[in-house]
């Protein structure tokens, strides 16, 4: 890797470095507070240009894909895919109904300008994204049979629910989990207080002793805990994915007469 003479060497200056694949090929960021500095291929060489403000998004760019042109579309998906926005783009061609919709906006006082009326209408849907499988983060061979009778935790396959749980079960996000990981390999919180950051499933209604650490502000236990119920199953073994989930990843893990299983 060949770095442009005299650039800044952002990764120690506390910028973080990221990359991406564009249709002009990668394009290195090194972002800081509000800062961005963006790096390109030049001559062999990886030249970054003046800082630009981070605070406003780029402007997404949209390619057709070839042939999509039918009421349905079939895609082979490869891991590209996973980063990848899509959206349907609608051309209206009836000229009856482009009228009516002129007389919906006259009715609202605004009034299309012949040269607006000649231009294409198009609609555009909602953006969508191609919901990545989950992997098994762990091996549950060694669960007990009780526990692990429903099958290995699960995303469906519309992506509303996580299947194969039983009430033995027990979950985390992946970044608590590291972090709090962290503190328990400092010496900084107890193996019972770690335990106690993973949340229970409910009982299907009835109470249950569940308790977890009241956190400060950064996330770390006070010493007082509090209780709660954890959310119910549906269907048996079905629990439905949490909006705070989005995005991350969350483990499972069975709990048998105690004993917490990795």
């Amino acid at each position: 890797v060949r770095i442009a003479w005299k650039t800044p060497n952002y990764a120690l200056d506390g910028f973080a470095i990221t990359a991406e694949a564009s249709e002009d090929g990668i394009v290195l960021y090194a972002d800081k507070d509000e800062e961005r500095h963006i790096g390109t291929l030049q001559d062999g060489e990886w030249t970054f240009g003046d800082a630009v403000d981070a605070s406003q998004p780029e402007p997404a760019t949209w390619q057709d894909i070839d042939g999509a042109t039918a009421s349905t579309y079939n895609l082979t998906v490869t891991e590209e895919d996973f980063d990848t926005n899509y959206r349907c783009v609608v051309t209206i061609l009836d000229d009856e109904y482009k009228e009516f919709c002129a007389r919906l906006l006259e009715e609202q006082g605004i009034t299309l300008t012949e040269e607006e009326k000649a231009e294409e209408q198009v609609l555009y849907s909602a953006t969508m994204k191609i919901a990545a499988p989950v992997m098994d983060e762990v091996d549950f061979g060694i669960a007990p049979l009780a526990a692990s009778a429903a099958g290995n935790p699960k995303l469906s396959s519309d992506a509303q629910w996580i299947t194969g749980l039983t009430n033995g079960y027990e979950y985390i996000t992946k970044d608590t989990y590291d972090r709090v990981t962290g503190w328990l390999n400092e010496g900084k919180i107890t193996k019972g207080k770690a335990d106690l950051y993973w949340t229970k499933i409910g009982n299907n209604g009835f109470a249950s002793n569940n308790y977890a650490n009241v956190l400060d502000a950064n996330g770390f236990p006070t010493g007082d805990v509090r209780s709660y119920n954890g959310f119910d199953l549906t269907d048996g073994d079905k629990l439905e994915v949490l909006s705070e989930w989005y995005g991350k990843t969350v483990y499972f893990r069975p709990v048998e007469n105690g004993q917490k299983w990795t």
